[in-house]
Formats: structure tokens, sequence, C-alpha cells
């Protein structure tokens, strides 16, 4: 049955109270942090602040960090959006990604917004008299989650820089996926360590203790949850979506899969002995509790790469079972809707086209900018049954919340960051959308490492969740007379 398909007519945009309160958070803080969810109109509130600079003569330009999905179609792109409404002044300021070939011409042209893969900053960086000439004063770190880690060559880079710039405003929906020791370097970033020290080894040392001799895991002291959340709550402004918009709901759905005894006999070889003989005398061997995971994660997802003597660049793929696949295919014809099935690995991926077929649309590593951009039009136009996406590739700065229909989102491969799963989800659950539900089903091998990433999600969630609640019950007192 062919279904039709209705375009959605969607309300002439306005801007939200919200988003007048966070411009003028921003104006009121030369250190700010604006943690949002996705959806509520980060780039827009950016705008409308510099824009404002701008007319008050105080700022003259700015300099955006962002990933390079969100740096190539977001920040150009979104004044546009605002034609005909309130704010479409907007679309005065004008914005350039510098990114390729040309972009040493492109640094040459009189605007207002420069936008920069955090890739680009050695670039950026190795002329500075070029650099300083631009007359940059305020600092925008979109996705500020990609300055968590103070060891980077991205951190390195731009540390130095920080006093360069009048104001430096950082964005995220995300500020501490993965723990409380993600906010050092984003916080840093803004500061320069007058919140929570100059230093990560003084940050770690006041508010965790060490869980091994040697300093690689570190677990979060009673009560410096609290504390942390209470220095850094006079720069952070939090806003929930649902607190603002009318979002739809997320219905979870687990479906548990076993694996047929061979696959098992597998798999409780690399768990249990971080070794598999396999048929024909091809071996996998895991060395170390890091790859062990990761021939696990392998293994119950459905494949596995097989070790081979020499170097290589093909690697030899195991196919253990087809247990998640077969799920996959249960769920399709059971919803019947639109679907954004989640892989990991390359034989994932190869499985599912053999599966689905070779010509079903894929989002991953490989997929051009422009291709991006085309399927995301296809899907929010309801004219893709089936899409396939790759984590990393999806997790920011596309908007899919457009589909006449409900959709789906299928993970026939769990993984562990928090972060992206949730800015994966929240590609399709956003402001915009005409539906009260998005489904999100977990294909998880019962008994195996998906049982572990299921819960390690939640767990990072509800910490998530608890730090930005907290943040925002705070912001309250410390606002109060």
């Amino acid at each position: 049955m062919t279904r039709a398909f209705r375009k959605p007519t969607q309300p002439a945009r306005q801007p939200h109270d919200y988003q007048r309160r966070a411009v003028e958070w921003l104006l009121g803080h030369c250190g700010a942090a604006l943690f949002l969810s996705p959806g509520l109109g980060k780039t827009s509130i950016v705008l409308r602040a510099l824009l404002t600079l701008k007319d008050s003569k105080i700022g003259k330009r700015a300099l955006v960090l962002a990933p390079l999905r969100v740096a190539h179609e977001v920040w150009p792109r979104e004044a546009e959006e605002w034609a005909g409404t309130e704010w479409e002044r907007l679309r005065e300021l004008r914005c350039v990604f510098l990114h390729g070939k040309d972009k040493d011409k492109l640094i040459q042209q009189d605007v207002e917004v420069f936008v920069v893969n955090y890739d680009g900053l050695e670039w950026l960086f190795s002329d500075m008299k070029r650099f300083r000439a631009l007359g940059i004063d305020t600092l925008v770190a979109d996705e500020s989650s990609y300055l968590k880690h103070t060891r980077t060559k991205r951190f390195k880079l731009l540390k130095p820089m920080l006093n360069t710039f009048a104001r430096r405003w950082i964005l995220t929906g995300s500020p501490i996926s993965n723990g409380f020791l993600d906010i050092f370097g984003q916080i840093f970033v803004i500061d320069s360590g007058a919140a929570l020290s100059p230093y990560i080894t003084h940050f770690r040392q006041e508010f965790f203790s060490p869980v091994d001799r040697f300093g690689w895991e570190w677990r979060l002291k009673p009560g410096a949850d609290k504390l942390i959340e209470a220095r850094i709550a006079p720069y952070v402004m939090r806003l929930e979506a649902e607190d603002y918009v009318k979002m739809p709901s997320v219905v979870e759905n687990v479906v548990r899969v076993e694996l047929p005894p061979a696959a098992r006999k597998v798999y409780d070889k690399l768990e249990e002995e971080l070794f598999a003989e396999l048929e024909g005398g091809r071996a996998v061997t895991a060395l170390g509790a890091g790859a062990a995971a990761v021939k696990c994660s392998q293994a119950a997802n459905g494949s596995v790469y097989a070790d081979r003597e020499g170097a290589t660049t093909e690697r030899e793929v195991v196919k253990l079972h087809d247990a998640k696949t077969d799920a996959v295919e249960e769920l399709l014809a059971e919803i019947d809707a639109p679907a954004l099935c989640i892989y990991e690995y390359a034989h994932d991926l190869a499985k599912l086209r053999e599966r689905f077929g070779k010509d079903v649309p894929n989002i991953g590593g490989g997929t051009s900018l422009k291709e991006t951009a085309r399927l995301v039009d296809e899907w929010n136009a309801g004219r893709v049954p089936l899409l396939l996406c790759q984590p990393a590739a999806m997790s920011h700065g596309i908007n899919m919340q457009k589909s006449p229909v409900a959709p789906h989102i299928i993970f026939h491969s769990l993984i562990y960051d928090y972060e992206r799963a949730d800015q994966l989800i929240r590609r399709v659950r956003r402001q915009g959308s005409r539906h009260a539900e998005v489904w999100v089903h977990y294909v998880v091998a019962r008994n195996t490492i998906d049982e572990a990433k299921l819960r390690a999600l939640r767990k990072k969630e509800k910490t998530q969740k608890d730090f930005l609640a907290a943040l925002r019950e705070y912001a309250k007192n410390f606002a109060s007379p």
C-alpha cells in the first residue's frame, strides 16, 4: 500500500520569550554558558545578541567554533529562516564559513561572523598577524563539549588565545554527558579557571578521588556535584525544551534477542578469555579490556573482524548471526512508518544493506555534506522509509523533525556515548514536530555487553539530568533578592 504524504504547514516563525531572555543573559555576561536543549534555537539567540552588539557599536565581529556539519549547514543559513518575522534583521549579519581551498580568500571578506570548524583552529592561528587584523571581539563555542578534554590539540590551540576576546560564550545541550570531569574545559573557556581552578589537576584533586593508583579513572567525592554546580551557576543559563515548547515524548521499547548457540559460544569466549577460535582456523584476539569490549560489541551485533597476519588494508569479516537484523526487519514490518536505523561498524552497515537493499540511503562517516542535506530534505518530506545512520555523523546540526509521519529510531547497535545518543534522538524530537511521540527501539542481545551499554546510557542520563536540574534550581535562588 502506498502511503500518501501531505506536506505539513508550519506557522510563521516568531521569537519566544525564553529566547529574548537568553539574549539578555548573553548581553549581560562577558563569560556565559547557554545550556539549552537541542531545538530551542541557540543559534538565533546568539545572532540576535551579536546584532545588538553591532547596533550598539560595542561588538564588531565574532568567531564561531562549531562541528563541521553545524558550521556548514546551520550558522550560514540560520538568519534566512527569520525572513518576514520580528527578527528579520538577523539577515543583516553576514556570515562566512572558513573551510576548504578558498578559506584564505574568504577570511579577507568584511563580515560580522566567521565560522570555523574546531579542526580549523590550527590554520586560523597559523598567521597571528592576519588573525589579529580581523578585530574579532566575541568567541562563540557551539557544541562546547568538543572542548571538554584539555589535552586535545584544539583546546591547547585555543587556550592561549582566550584573553584576546572581550566576550566568550559557550553553547551545548549536553555539558556533562560522560560525567562531571567534562565540565572543566568548557567552563575554563569562559572564565580562564576562576570558578573551578586554572588547572585540571587541582580540579580533580578538589572534587574527585582516584579509583585506581594510576589515575586513569576518577570518582566524584560525596557532595562535590553540589559544590561544582554552585560555583558555575553564575555563568550558566539552563533551558529545558519541555518547559517552554511542546515537545514529543520519548517512548522506549527494548527488544531483546537471543544469540544462536554457535554465536553465543564465540561471544562467551571473547568475554571470558579475550580469545575465540573461529571456524576454519581464523581467530579474533582482544588485547586488553578496551579491545575486548569492541570485539564483544561486534559479536553482539552479528559480525566480527577476524585477525590476519601481516599488514593489510582489508579486514576479513566473519559473520556470526542475523538475530539483530531479523529483529530490525520485524520492527519495520510492525511499525509501518519511517525509521532511522542506527549502526556502529562498517560490517553492520553491510549486513543491513544486504537485507534491505544496497541502495538504502545512509548517513555515515563518508557521506558528503551535500548528500546529507539532500537526505535530510527527503526525510522531512516523507520520502525516505528507511535511513541508515552512524551516530557520529548524526549527532549535531541536523534537523529531522518535519517528517509528516511520526518517526521511529531503531538502535541496531547500541553505543556508550550518552551525548551522541541523546543528540541523535533530538534530531527528530525537536520544536516544530507535529507528533506527540518519538519511538526509540533498542535491539539488545540478551546477556551481552549490550545490557551494560543500556544501563550505562541510563546512568549517564540520570547524572546529567540531576546536574542540569540542580543548576536551574540554584540559578533561581541566586537571582532571588
